[in-house]
């Protein structure tokens, strides 16, 4: 192995413990490096990555008790892209239980080393990714650069001189091959190296191959045979799953990512889809244990989000029905104490709305009153003040709660006020009216977005009196629909004022505008409404 020269390589030490912490710089300059930056914390090596480019980190996993970890560290700085693949990342750590150490590599650190080590065999193992990473220079800058062409010429030009990373080199070529549509030669590689050492990325790419003729069977078939010789292989529990859905069988893409999970129970992101499934297949009381444990990993990593804590709640909400009154309390106290850290964590008026009625909720479902009313009653508060505005998936799950509680007489007006904010959001629409008993097919939706689309049309050729029509029969199927109602009313001051006034009575749009009344303050809807509304006052002076 050649002696690699680390005069000019800039070195990141990454150690809680300040002891180890010196020795590890103090190796660093031994290396010859002129260049060694330290620190102890996750935010610092953020922060330095931010500003500086590091050829090699040698990252601790323990970076203190409820702080970030290295491997989080590590999934943050290669999603920002702080670090290109050119940069040497070695993990430390004293942790060697196969789900860390699975869950570690899933972000490809160049290498893993546990303590106690010494500095002979970190000094190997640095020097043999330190060669790996010059011989293949320029396969992964063509890859940063995502220059698909270039890195299969590069891939080609280093095998044809080195075989060392033959396999390694094969594997990128066909990936660029497959993303660039060239099916046929990728599958040459891959039927070329499927039953060789180190070679699960040919099984891989044939199913992968499979599934885009729709040879799901086939794809299975491939995933599958994967995971009987490496079981360890978690990419092939993935695209086995992904292969299930396709074909719509949610229950055996439940039971691939379950068989994943249960090899490396750490994968935040396949956990998370795993209670998903879970929870589309209504097995409520796995898909609430996973979402906990989805929340739990998620605290001190990117994928932190008031997302993880009410998926949990709604899962527990389904899930509370089938467990005793004591088994939901201690549940239900994990889920208040969560509701309540990222109320904390992320101020919003729409987030402690919801939180709020999930917590009435969860306190009906253990028989207190007045809990639930008090909580469902802030809630009500925080949805009749003007200046809100929701998304749309809030509104949804708001509305979810709203049944739930009966509060629908309340809350019903500030309701509809906030769906305006969404006027193309059909779905949204109709749930609402829903609420107010008036209910809407799917059937007259998909009428209604005809007809306003055919008016539309109309209107854009000037075509006034087919235009008005088609709107109006849009909105008799459909009357809240505000995108609707503010089209009519533009179509019918324009005709106005272009060239049908005498055909045009203006009590029309006046009575419009009277029922459209107060939307979402700042939203897309009112800033339309405005406008429309400064038009009326010309053409009516």
């Amino acid at each position: 192995m050649n002696n690699p020269n680390f005069k000019d390589k800039r070195f990141l030490i990454v150690d809680y413990i300040k002891h180890s912490s010196k020795l590890l710089q103090t190796f660093a300059y031994s290396l010859g490096s002129n260049h060694v930056d330290t620190c102890h914390f996750a935010n610092d090596v953020i922060s330095k990555c931010q500003i500086l480019d590091y050829d090699v980190i040698l990252l601790g996993y323990n970076l203190g008790e409820d702080k970030r970890n290295g491997q989080q560290v590590l999934e943050q700085l290669r999603r920002d892209q702080l670090i290109k693949r050119q940069t040497i990342i070695i993990i430390i750590t004293a942790e060697i239980s196969q789900e860390m150490v699975l869950a570690c590599l899933e972000h490809k650190p160049d290498d893993y080393i546990a303590k106690p080590y010494t500095f002979n065999e970190l000094s190997r193992r640095l020097a043999r990714s330190f060669n790996k990473k010059n011989a293949m220079h320029d396969i992964y800058e063509a890859m940063d650069n995502e220059a698909k062409i270039d890195v299969i010429s590069y891939c080609d030009q280093l095998m044809a001189k080195n075989n060392k990373y033959k396999i390694e080199c094969l594997g990128i070529k066909s990936r660029q091959l497959y993303n660039l549509g060239k099916y046929k030669e990728a599958q040459e590689i891959y039927d070329k190296y499927l039953n060789n050492p180190n070679c699960q990325w040919a099984g891989i790419g044939l199913g992968k191959i499979a599934l885009t003729s729709n040879e799901f069977e086939r794809a299975v078939s491939y995933f599958k045979d994967i995971i009987v010789k490496y079981p360890s292989y978690l990419p092939a529990y993935d695209w086995l799953a992904k292969a299930y859905q396709l074909q719509n069988d949610s229950l055996s893409a439940e039971s691939a990512l379950e068989q994943a999970i249960n090899v490396s129970p750490r994968s935040l992101i396949r956990l998370k889809s795993y209670a998903e499934l879970c929870l589309n297949n209504k097995n409520y009381d796995k898909s609430t244990i996973a979402f906990y444990k989805t929340y739990e990993l998620a605290l001190t990593s990117i994928h932190h989000q008031p997302e993880n804590i009410l998926l949990f709640v709604k899962s527990l909400l389904l899930y509370a029905d089938e467990l005793p009154i004591k088994d939901i309390e201690k549940l239900n106290h994990k889920a208040i104490n969560g509701l309540n850290k990222i109320n904390k964590e992320f101020i919003s008026t729409e987030l402690k709305t919801r939180t709020k009625l999930l917590t009435a909720r969860l306190f009906t479902k253990i028989k207190k009153a007045a809990d639930s009313r008090n909580n469902s009653q802030q809630a009500v508060k925080l949805l009749n003040k003007e200046d809100n505005l929701f998304s749309a998936q809030g509104l949804f799950d708001i509305i979810d709660s709203v049944n739930d509680l009966d509060i629908t007489e309340q809350v019903l007006p500030s309701l509809k006020r906030l769906s305006q904010a969404h006027p193309d959001n059909n779905k949204l629409h109709a749930e609402v009216n829903n609420l107010a008993e008036y209910p809407i097919s799917e059937e007259d939706i998909i009428k209604a977005r005809s007809l306003f689309n055919i008016g539309n049309r109309e209107f854009k050729k000037n075509h006034f009196t087919p235009a008005i029509r088609n709107l109006q029969r849009a909105l008799a199927l459909f009357p809240d629909n505000i995108s609707t109602k503010l089209t009519l009313l533009n179509v019918l001051l324009t005709a106005f004022e272009k060239e049908n006034k005498e055909k045009i009575d203006l009590n029309d749009a006046k009575d419009l505008l009277d029922d459209i009344g107060r939307l979402a303050p700042n939203s897309e809807s009112q800033l339309r409404l405005n406008e429309l509304q400064s038009k009326y006052q010309v053409l009516t002076t």
